[in-house]
């Protein structure tokens, strides 16, 4: 039996992306994005719980859409869960966990960059479970 290492989220990012060089002369590209989940309560009231999820992308496609990916776009990625270890700056142990993207979906909203206009975006509807996206950002 496989074990496979697969996540797979639509959401809207929070921030403009974030573009570095690496040591070895790549790029990665770092953003967050806001997934959500909407229901009703037994009792009537409207309830909603949204998860911020951590995403790096490395390589020239993640370089090349950078751009693209601008504060309150809607975007579909798949990709492996990378948890990592590191010091704060006060010598404390601290954990993050990240999504690392392998493929990525623009979906649209976001603001434009003057003079780039956007690739082609799919339009279509989601296939990823109870998310509802009624054009609010969660933040």
């Amino acid at each position: 039996m496989s074990l496979n290492n697969k996540c797979l989220f639509t959401g809207r990012l929070g921030k403009d992306a974030e573009r570095r060089e690496t040591g070895n002369g790549g790029s990665v590209v770092n953003f967050s994005i806001a997934v959500s989940e909407k229901w009703t309560a037994d009792n009537g009231e409207k309830k909603e719980h949204t998860e911020w999820i951590s995403c790096c992308f490395f390589g020239k496609r993640a370089s090349a859409l950078a751009k693209y990916l601008t504060k309150g776009t809607l975007v579909s990625v798949e990709g492996k869960q990378r948890t990592r270890k590191y010091q704060d700056k006060n010598g404390i142990d601290r954990w993050s966990t990240e999504c690392h993207v392998r493929d990525i979906e623009l979906r649209g909203g976001g603001k434009r960059n003057e003079g780039h206009s956007a690739p082609e975006q799919n339009s279509g509807s989601d296939d990823f479970g109870t998310y509802e996206d009624d054009g609010s950002i969660p933040f």
